[in-house]
């Protein structure tokens, strides 16, 4: 059975790309209201839902210091990232902001290795390299495929998308340590956060929400499946990243440009095309690639365990046979 969790893992966060495209439709059939009030609206019919669920489940609260501290840095980063890569999505074209931030996959490996002291897996970095590679098929991003005369970029929409995917990467290797605490209770804390960044939004701008609830328009029906569709969401990342290490589960989640592919092939008028297909395969590949190496990890950190606890029991019985031998000593004396 414990093998099987990483694949487990894996397939929800794949889940979690497919929902993510979802509401990506929904936020794009949304645009006749602020994009910030779209987001905080959906954060609240979040928190509708969730709310319940807790009180009827009664989930626990409390736990140790270090976890707490796990906690808010997990949701932290987690509110931070997602603010940052929906404001690149003002500033940058769709293509180039998803381009840069699909390099959380290599930001997730390193920081596993070097901050976090996870085992180095060639799998994570290959898999990682090629899943950018995939994804740069297909967004066909402006800074790689325009030319001069047409390339205009915004360095605070490229600087977004960076920091986008450094504290998400940062975010999914807190969730990994969070394996004994409910997923349901981490994305009520999530969404508590971002509700809290449109707050501040929305001191900045020095404006009041534009509810909009009034009027029975298709719009707020849009906020609600955003709001559902994004819980559905962050519900299977937060528990995929609990089962499978930061680098494996982020390459899992470019699925996210496969399903939006697919989406757009549905229901807008684009073409199939060859290259395009290409960078789809090369993602699926690249999630194939990086399976074992997450199934490897998680057996190697359960390994260390029993072999930890093994030594524990031996020390005890090592300390129980020298006690044992100096009584009879001095019994002897």
């Amino acid at each position: 059975m414990d093998s099987e969790r990483p694949y487990y893992g894996i397939g929800m966060i794949v889940s979690a790309g497919f929902f993510l495209a979802v509401v990506g439709v929904f936020v794009q059939l949304a645009k006749d209201r602020i994009f910030m009030d779209v987001v905080g609206l959906s954060q609240v019919v979040r928190i509708l839902i969730t709310l319940p669920l807790i009180i009827l489940q009664n989930i626990k609260f409390n736990y140790e210091r270090k976890t707490n501290l796990f906690i808010t840095l997990c949701c932290l980063t987690g509110a931070l990232g997602d603010t940052l890569l929906y404001y690149s999505y003002t500033l940058l074209p769709v293509g180039d902001a998803t381009s840069i931030y699909s390099t959380n996959s290599v930001f997730a490996s390193v920081f596993s290795v070097f901050i976090f002291k996870r085992p180095c897996k060639w799998q994570n970095f290959v898999s990682s390299f090629l899943c950018i590679f995939g994804v740069a098929i297909i967004s066909h991003p402006s800074f790689l495929f325009a030319s001069e005369k047409h390339l205009s970029l915004s360095y605070k929409g490229i600087a977004a998308a960076i920091a986008a995917s450094i504290l998400d990467s940062l975010s999914y290797n807190f969730n990994n340590f969070l394996g004994n605490v409910n997923h349901l209770f981490l994305t009520t804390i999530l969404t508590i956060n971002m509700i809290f960044l449109w707050g501040l939004s929305l001191i900045s701008d020095k404006r009041l929400p534009v509810l909009g609830f009034a009027d029975c328009s298709w719009t707020n029906l849009y906020i609600s499946a955003i709001g559902l569709g994004g819980l559905l969401n962050v519900l299977a990342i937060t528990r995929g990243f609990q089962l499978v290490e930061a680098g494996p589960g982020s390459v899992a989640l470019s699925s996210i440009i496969v399903f939006g592919y697919i989406l757009q092939l549905f229901t807008q008028d684009y073409s199939i095309r060859v290259v395009s297909v290409v960078g789809a395969v090369l993602i699926i590949m690249a999630i194939f690639i990086s399976c074992p190496s997450a199934v490897h990890d998680k057996k190697s950190m359960s390994e260390d365990v029993t072999e930890g606890m093994s030594q524990s029991v031996n020390y005890k019985e090592n300390t129980k046979n020298d006690m044992f031998q100096e009584a009879t000593d001095s019994c002897e004396l």
